[in-house]
């Protein structure tokens, strides 16, 4: 299962919080705008309360009339266009009613003084709108009641709440692709602090030098480079450990070669301890080739690589040609299929050792007699020297791991000397070079070992 990005889920959790936020925003908005209008409306409608008793009271006091002719006197002076004017009896009925829809139901709307109340759901509709009524105390008996369209059900309030409600879904899209486009502009230096940690190997500084701005990523990658720094450290001490190693123990297999050669020539040819001997003398070989592989190893691992151009025919030719002296001339020439130059870039001696591994494993592995071709040819960029046999090739379960390290198939330990270094060397010294190695069946029938190389440029060379 593909594991979620850090990217999406922060763009995730953004989008989250922008939602939450803007749904917030708007309902305390429409909330706020609530009670405002409502706040507004109220006092309002008080004022045009009291102001409605003043009139009564100077109409009764001007014109000598009784309170229900003196408020029909002035409702009707001071009538509003949505708005209707009540005079109210002890019992909650009008006695003078002006103004307002004939459909307006007075019924559920407030009739006790100093209250203010949007009629309820049994009358709360007409027409698409609700109803809002103050009342203000007129006399012992009767009181005044002011109603209107409610502010919050009027349908100018509805349009300008639309647009709210628009803007957003609006505001979420806004803000989620904004966020990712900063987001993702921020989380770059991961992505640089991951190239820079994919382009470090045994032979560079151990270090990411990203230098990330933000102190988070900052600490990240001084923990980073704290670690790296003990792991180089830990690695050039096996390095050292493993070079010093060699270097002492050359000295004593080559006196031990020598006396043992010494001891051997002193003895007739029909010694049993001759043979013994013999025996003797191929373990301090294959042990002075551990060695010499060692030390390739670590020459090849700490990147000391000379830069010089080298004619990788030219390697191929030799490489068949020691194998021909080793070989003796009982045995079938190694094949060479290749033009007069192409060049690559390196030191010649390991490079040499890396396309006589190879052949030298293919002669080992296929038999003395078996048909050995080694052909280069210019692939792209790159430069191939591929060793063909055909041979009984590598068993299917050993070959990804025949480059590694002291691996060697149950049938090479039965039948040959050797530490399962010689691959393990090649791919060393050709990584250290900046190519890579493989292998695969052979349509020789046996098995085909490669190398690839990068290509010396025409411009480079000259």
């Amino acid at each position: 299962m593909k594991r979620p990005t850090l990217l999406r889920q922060i763009l995730v959790t953004q989008a989250a919080i922008v939602a939450a936020c803007c749904t917030l925003m708007v309902v305390a908005s429409l909330v706020a705008t609530a009670v405002v209008m409502r706040a507004q409306q109220d006092r309002s409608l008080r004022h045009l309360a009291a102001a409605l008793r003043e009139g009564i009271a100077s109409e009764r006091r001007e014109r000598t009339m009784s309170l229900e002719e003196a408020a029909a006197e002035f409702f009707d002076e001071l009538a509003l266009p949505d708005h209707r004017f009540e005079l109210l009896r002890r019992d909650g009925q009008p006695a003078v009613a002006i103004g307002g829809r004939s459909d307006w139901d007075p019924v559920d709307l407030p009739t006790e003084p100093g209250t203010c109340r949007t009629a309820s759901a049994a009358g709360f509709w007409r027409g698409g709108r609700a109803l809002r009524a103050c009342v203000a105390r007129e006399d012992a008996d009767h009181a005044v009641r002011v109603i209107a369209v409610d502010a919050l059900g009027d349908s100018r309030t509805l349009a300008l709440i639309v647009p709210l409600l628009v803007a957003l879904p609006v505001a979420m899209v806004f803000g989620a692709l904004a966020g990712r486009v900063l987001m993702r502009k921020r989380l770059q230096v991961l992505g640089v602090m991951a190239e820079a940690a994919s382009r470090l190997d045994a032979r560079s500084d151990p270090r990411l030098d990203v230098h990330a701005e933000q102190q988070e990523l900052a600490d990240v990658e001084a923990a980073f480079n704290r670690l790296l720094a003990r792991l180089g450290a830990a690695l050039a001490s096996e390095r050292r450990f493993s070079q010093d190693a060699s270097h002492e123990l050359r000295t004593p297999l080559t006196l031990l070669r020598l006396r043992l050669e010494q001891l051997r020539a002193r003895m007739s040819e029909s010694s049993a301890v001759r043979s013994d001997l013999d025996d003797i003398l191929g373990d301090v070989d294959a042990l002075q080739q551990l060695v010499d592989s060692l030390l390739l190893l670590g020459r090849a691992d700490l990147g000391e690589i000379p830069r010089e151009p080298v004619n990788a025919c030219d390697l191929a030719r030799d490489a068949a040609a020691r194998q021909r002296d080793l070989d003796g001339p009982a045995g079938p020439a190694i094949e060479v299929i290749a033009p007069d130059e192409i060049l690559v870039e390196g030191d010649e001696p390991l490079l040499a050792r890396a396309v006589g591994n190879l052949v030298e494993n293919a002669r080992r592995h296929a038999g003395p007699q078996a048909r050995v071709r080694l052909s280069v040819v210019e692939d792209g960029a790159r430069v191939r020297l591929v060793v063909a046999d055909d041979g009984p090739g590598i068993p299917d379960d050993l070959r990804p791991s025949v480059f590694e390290r002291f691996v060697r198939g149950p049938r090479q330990r039965a039948l040959t000397r050797g530490a399962g270094l010689g691959l393990a060397v090649t791919r060393a010294i050709v990584s250290a070079h900046g190519g890579d190695v493989g292998t695969r069946p052979s349509d020789m029938g046996g098995e085909e070992a490669w190398i690839a190389l990068p290509r010396m440029s025409a411009m480079a060379s000259s």
